[in-house]
């Protein structure tokens, strides 16, 4: 947190800075309409590494593989599973 007068009031407020995830500038959260990001420019290039898939969530294949062979077997008994009978 940096301490600033208010322009106004000459009051001292709190002002938070934080490090835009993207570019890793600086920037005033009280002054960005892009937040987390420093600007809309920052925000839509993240965005675009999403859609891109430059970034990616890391997943077991096996496991989700196996969760959704359950997940599909218990739905083709009506919800019932072998402990429910």
């Amino acid at each position: 947190m940096v301490r600033q007068r208010h322009w106004c009031l000459g009051e001292t407020s709190k002002m938070a800075i934080r490090k835009c995830p993207y570019c890793h500038h600086p920037f005033d959260t009280e002054k960005t309409e892009a937040m987390p990001f420093c600007s809309l420019h920052c925000k839509m290039a993240d965005l675009n590494g999403w859609f891109s898939e430059a970034y990616s969530i890391p997943v077991d294949i096996e496991k989700e593989l196996e969760k959704q062979g359950l997940e599909s077997t218990s739905e083709e008994l009506g919800g019932e599973t072998e402990e429910g009978r």
